[in-house]
């Protein structure tokens, strides 16, 4: 019982180990989805400089 536990796992690992994984396939952020971090990044940092010092 434990002998075919232990064949039936090595045969699910050998099996899982033969897989061929697909390639990944680079991509590139949309315009708009670029343009709208930016615009967060630009506004995240125009609330970030009035944190500072008051100046008389």
């Amino acid at each position: 019982m434990n002998k075919e536990d232990a064949l039936n796992r090595l045969k699910e690992l050998i099996l899982s180990a033969t897989v061929v994984q697909k390639n990944r396939r680079a991509t590139k952020p949309t315009r708009n989805s670029q343009k709208r971090r930016m615009d967060k990044k630009n506004q995240r940092g125009q609330t970030k400089s009035l944190r500072g010092k008051v100046s008389f």
